[in-house]
């Protein structure tokens, strides 16, 4: 935490910014943004987790596109280097890096249950029951909510007015000087920031064009591609909040751009996650009073009912 020094025509910084997030921030549309810019990070911190979740329990990650995993974690590694030779805000730097741990981490689990799984004629099952979110998984994630939003005011509430009352016992803020736009280090940034573009841009739209030909989206989360498109909308109204000066929007051009597109293909593929399945579960239901009864308890496969080489017990279903 830190104290800002006052502007020259007196203004003072919001007391709020500084002590929890170490920004100088002296207007409400600044403050607004770093608070769009943390609600990102959120979003981002928990965006891998419904699709890793969804592969472990289901085992498998068919649908999910290699080559949009691939482009991901490279625009990750490009992004987050642009934002450090930049010296851009800290909340886009930290959303920088959580993309790319979480990324990886998501592609790493999808690379070994493709590798595990290739050439290999997989069971059907069904996805919906297994991944559906049990109560205790609810009772978790309540209280881990909970306790987060408890830690955080429990911290930002008494160290605010304690930088209101005692500011000299805090040492200033630094505040990053202005790159020069002729500098190698300002013009190898920028050159990395557009790299980021195409990468995140033609990501998305893979995964859109192999829904449509695979016409499967079944062991693709829903909330994972949520929960990315919240991200991408609260960086876009970060950015945009944070200044509307002519300088710093075309400075920040490409991410802006790098939110804006992957947002509109996230909602194209939750389209597509709706119609398939939806086409699919009808499918089943219609296949369903020609299909054998194995047990009498009409029980559900579960994760662990399932094996790569096929229907491991009677409770997986198969055609006729």
């Amino acid at each position: 935490m830190c104290r800002c020094a006052p502007l020259p025509d007196g203004t003072p910084a919001n007391p709020f910014a500084a002590a929890v997030f170490d920004d100088c921030v002296y207007s409400a549309h600044e403050l607004a943004s770093v608070v769009f810019g943390w609600i990102s990070i959120a979003c981002w911190f928990i965006a891998s987790y419904p699709q890793i979740r969804l592969s472990l329990l289901l085992k498998r990650a068919d649908c999910i596109s290699s080559v949009l995993l691939f482009l991901w974690v490279s625009g990750d590694i490009s992004n987050l280097s642009s934002l450090i030779i930049l010296r851009q805000p800290l909340t886009q730097t930290i959303m920088g890096g959580l993309w790319m741990f979480l990324d990886s981490t998501l592609t790493a689990v999808t690379l070994y249950y493709k590798q595990k799984h290739r050439g290999k004629q997989l069971p059907e099952i069904d996805v919906k029951y297994m991944g559906r979110v049990r109560k205790s998984e609810i009772v978790i994630y309540t209280v881990f909510f909970a306790g987060c939003l408890a830690s955080f005011l429990c911290y930002s509430v008494p160290v605010t007015i304690y930088i209101q009352r005692v500011p000299e016992m805090f040492g200033e803020c630094i505040v990053p000087p202005e790159l020069s736009h002729t500098s190698a280090r300002y013009i190898i940034g920028s050159v990395l920031a557009y790299v980021t573009l195409p990468l995140y841009c033609f990501s998305g739209l893979l995964q859109v064009i192999k829904n449509c030909r695979s016409k499967n989206t079944e062991d693709l989360s829903p909330g994972f591609f949520a929960v990315i498109f919240t991200a991408n909308a609260m960086q876009t109204i970060s950015l945009f909040t944070f200044s509307q000066e002519q300088e710093y929007l075309l400075r920040t051009t490409p991410y802006i751009i790098a939110a804006i597109f992957p947002m509109i293909m996230d909602f194209t593929i939750l389209i597509q996650i709706r119609y398939y399945n939806s086409k699919h579960q009808k499918a089943r239901r219609r296949a369903e009073p020609d299909t054998q009864e194995y047990d009498g308890t009409g029980s559900c496969p579960t994760g662990s009912d399932i094996s790569a080489d096929g229907p491991a017990d009677p409770l997986v279903l198969e055609a006729p």
